[in-house]
C-alpha cells in the first residue's frame, strides 16, 4: 500500500496543523530515505499522509543560540559532517555523521529522517 497524500508545509504552524488534522496517520519526513525504503520493503506500514518538512525555512540550518549547537531536522548528514560549529564542540556527532551510510546517502538523508 502507498501514503494517499504527501504534503510539503511551508511552516511548522501548517505541519503542526496537518498532523493534527491527520492524527496517527501520517508521518513527518525529511528526507523519507528509510521510510520510503521500509514501505518498499514490507517492514512498515505506509502511513495515510507523508509531511515533508524540507520546505520549511530554517530548519536546514545549524546555528549557534545560547551556547547550544541548534541542528534543524532538514540538514543532512554530511552538512552535520562538514560544519565547523559541529566539528570543534560536537566531534562526536559529526564523526558519527560521517559513517552513516555512502556518500550518496549522508548527501541526502537528514538527521530528522
Amino acid at each position: 500500500m502507498r501514503w494517499q497524500a504527501y504534503h510539503s508545509p511551508e511552516s511548522i504552524d501548517e505541519a503542526l496543523s496537518l498532523l493534527d488534522y491527520y492524527g496517527g496517520d501520517a508521518q513527518i519526513i525529511a528526507g523519507g530515505t528509510d521510510l520510503i525504503l521500509d514501505v518498499q520493503q514490507g517492514n512498515h506500514a505506509a502511513p495515510t499522509a507523508l509531511i515533508d518538512v524540507t520546505a520549511i525555512r530554517g530548519l536546514d540550518r545549524i546555528l549557534e543560540e545560547e551556547g547550544w549547537i541548534v541542528i534543524g531536522a532538514a540538514v543532512t548528514h554530511a552538512a552535520i559532517e562538514a560544519h565547523p560549529l559541529v566539528r570543534h564542540h560536537g566531534a562526536a556527532l559529526a564523526e558519527s555523521c560521517s559513517v552513516v551510510g555512502g556518500p550518496q546517502v549522508r548527501n541526502v538523508a537528514t538527521i530528522g529522517g
